[in-house]
């Protein structure tokens, strides 16, 4: 890792952690707020509940009538049914934050994507690194390859030169022999029709063996040039293969390096997913335990409400 990717690194974790801890306070801030509400709300509850029942002797001892007596009772009553309706709201609310939370801190098909895509992410490198090592033991057959076809090849050319030589010498031969026969025939006298013709014949046998002979020269050289021609493309071919697979090579180890970085983006976003359940679950406690304060607030006003329901039931 270079020190720019190092840096770029550390600036990603720390604008991470600031985004968590803002998120946290903003949610610890919520969970404040909210318990803060209800022990207001059960304050106010238990001052109610107190001065009513206070009030009550003096209120019958003023006021003996039962009508009013009736009369403020349902007033409570409905007093109490309109918030015990509120609290409920309340309830009802916290427990959908409470829901909200627990889907957020239970794992989810997010994290175990990112596990997947980790493990899959690990399993290509491991290919491509195996992929790696045998494009180079490829490139090492290829020239052995590459040598054992130019060794052939000298090897057929020594041959085939060493024939064509021979052949060369064997023609060189046959063409002094002719010139000394034409040698013979030329200072010998004694046969004169006979000595033309000869010369005539022997005179076209060694322009025919020059031709050959010139020939075999050309063959010689045609093949050296040949042999040469197949030198070249045999080392042509060799260094293509090799640039072929250098660029492969190059290519693969691009792509590990780009899979190793989305692996570090992966795990980086799978740890911010476990911090934000570590959050959210500390959340849920204490949303909880705000929500079995509501409950108690809701069973106080139920209590209460069910006292006054009997009082006005007495006075019917």
């Amino acid at each position: 890792m270079t020190k720019n990717s190092l840096f770029l690194l550390v600036v990603i974790i720390v604008v991470g952690f600031a985004v968590w801890f803002a998120k946290f306070g903003q949610d610890l801030k919520r969970t404040q707020e909210i318990v803060s509400e209800q022990n207001d709300d059960t304050q106010r509850l238990l001052r109610r509940r107190t001065t009513a029942a206070v009030a009550e002797p003096t209120v019958a001892a003023s006021l003996p009538d039962n009508s009013v007596r009736k009369n403020q009772l349902q007033q409570e009553i409905q007093s109490l049914s309109n918030q015990l309706y509120q609290e409920n709201q309340k309830l009802e609310t916290q427990q959908q934050y409470i829901d909200d939370i627990r889907r957020r801190s239970n794992p989810t098909q997010t994290e175990l994507s990112y596990r997947n895509q980790i493990s899959n992410a690990t399993q290509e490198i491991s290919y491509l690194t195996d992929l790696l090592r045998g494009d180079q033991m490829s490139e090492s057959d290829i020239q052995r390859e590459a040598q054992r076809l130019q060794t052939e090849q000298d090897t057929s050319l020594r041959f085939y030169q060493e024939q064509m030589d021979q052949n060369i010498r064997d023609q060189e031969a046959l063409l002094r022999n002719t010139q000394e026969e034409i040698a013979f025939w030329n200072l010998n006298n004694n046969y004169i029709n006979e000595k033309q013709a000869r010369l005539q014949t022997l005179q076209q046998l060694l322009i025919d063996q020059t031709q050959q002979l010139q020939n075999m020269k050309v063959q010689k050289l045609e093949l050296s040039a040949r042999a040469l021609e197949q030198s070249q493309a045999i080392q042509t071919q060799a260094r293509q293969v090799a640039s072929d697979n250098a660029q492969a090579r190059e290519e693969t180890q691009s792509e590990i390096t780009s899979l190793r970085e989305d692996i570090q983006r992966l795990e980086y976003a799978y740890r911010q997913r476990r911090y934000s359940q570590m959050s959210g679950q500390s959340q849920a406690q204490q949303a909880e335990r705000n929500l079995q304060g509501q409950q108690e607030v809701i069973r106080s006003i139920q209590e209460l409400l069910r006292e006054k329901q009997a009082q006005l039931n007495q006075l019917q």
